[in-house]
């Protein structure tokens, strides 16, 4: 059975650890946004730029990036915590769209953040 307090953190939205982590990703975005726009970049170069596309990836500022966004990724969509909305109020959704393509080659559900939340 769950303690008490995490009870209550569950009843108020969700678990601030949440928020916690998806500040730590926001603020590693923020400092790898150069390097993140030159690898969406080479990515738009299509096939030509896949080894430069890996080597990047490769680099230790990039490396772990990835596997830390999408692990809190699953666990935060797995407590019902809107991912989007909540790094969207932390940097422009078209930041997190672009660094999604940097990291994947395109985004999350296939369609951007912007359009997810005009739509």
């Amino acid at each position: 059975m769950s303690s008490p307090s995490f009870q209550s953190r569950r009843a108020a939205g969700f678990d601030p650890c949440y928020r916690t982590s998806a500040a730590q990703l926001a603020g590693h975005l923020g400092d790898t946004a150069d390097l993140l726009r030159g690898v969406a970049a080479l990515r738009r170069l299509g096939p030509a730029a896949s080894g430069a596309v890996r080597v990047a990836l490769a680099l230790p500022e990039l490396k772990t990036l990835a596997p830390f966004w999408r692990l809190w990724e699953a666990m935060a969509r797995a407590e019902g915590v809107d991912v989007d909305a909540l790094l969207g109020e932390l940097l422009p959704l078209s930041v997190v769209d672009q660094a999604r393509l940097a990291l994947w080659g395109t985004t999350a559900s296939g369609s951007s953040c912007v359009e997810r939340r005009a739509g």
